[in-house]
């Protein structure tokens, strides 16, 4: 088990949280960037933000940012972003983060 919590198996899943995990690390809120940090650093586990209430406020906020956002967006708008935003992930990453924050 690596250091987000995945199984062997789920590589690829791995390397996709990895990467909306350094993603948010640079974002404007001080408690998510945190957490991402001490995420990538093994700090912290993905169980652990579930049953804490200390960035309860914080992913509620962006949730909901995120909900007024798309709303605003048409269905073939919506699909045009999602595809031009896919990026190549590898299934073998297994970069860590301790430390190397990109701010």
């Amino acid at each position: 088990m690596d250091q987000t919590g995945d199984e062997p198996d789920n590589a690829y899943s791995g390397a996709s949280l990895r990467a909306v995990l350094r993603a948010l690390r640079t974002g404007s809120d001080p408690a998510l960037r945190d957490l991402a940090d001490d995420l990538l650093a093994g700090r912290l586990h993905l169980r652990d933000v579930a049953t804490s209430n200390a960035v309860l406020p914080s992913l509620r906020a962006a949730i909901e940012s995120y909900g007024q956002w798309r709303k605003q967006l048409s269905s073939s708008e919506y699909a045009e972003l999602v595809e031009r935003s896919r990026i190549p992930l590898d299934p073998s990453d297994t970069e860590t983060d301790a430390g190397d924050r990109d701010a």
